[in-house]
């Protein structure tokens, strides 16, 4: 495993701001989109290593149907389109917590003799 994909594998915030940095640098040279696949063959990231990069970018790469973008280079659409992508996970993410809560509290009162 060469030095860069020992850094990539980091599990270190640090490792995340330099796969960001480097998605950065791909997607300002693009100009346009990049898949999963394509950062896969050109800098060797995992699914996992990009959404560390895009996390880590604190907004300055969006995710979409076309893959990742610098959003700068964004449009409008785009930026709303993965917000709305965001708050669809929330959204289903809140109603799972809801139901795990609520069978939790059953099985945990079942337990307890209650």
């Amino acid at each position: 495993m060469s030095a860069v994909q020992q850094e990539l594998f980091k599990p270190t915030k640090q490792a995340g701001r330099f796969i960001a940095q480097r998605m950065i640098a791909a997607l300002k040279s693009n100009g346009g989109w990049i898949t999963r696949k394509e950062f896969k063959a050109t800098l060797g990231l995992t699914p996992r290593a990009c959404r560390a990069g895009r996390k880590a970018s604190h907004g300055r790469i969006i995710c979409g149907r076309g893959g990742f973008r610098w959003r700068d280079t964004a449009t409008l659409e785009e930026v709303r389109d993965c917000i709305k992508f965001f708050e669809a996970i929330m959204r289903d993410a809140a109603q799972e917590i809801k139901v795990y809560s609520e069978k939790s509290h059953k099985s945990i009162h079942v337990k307890e003799g209650r």
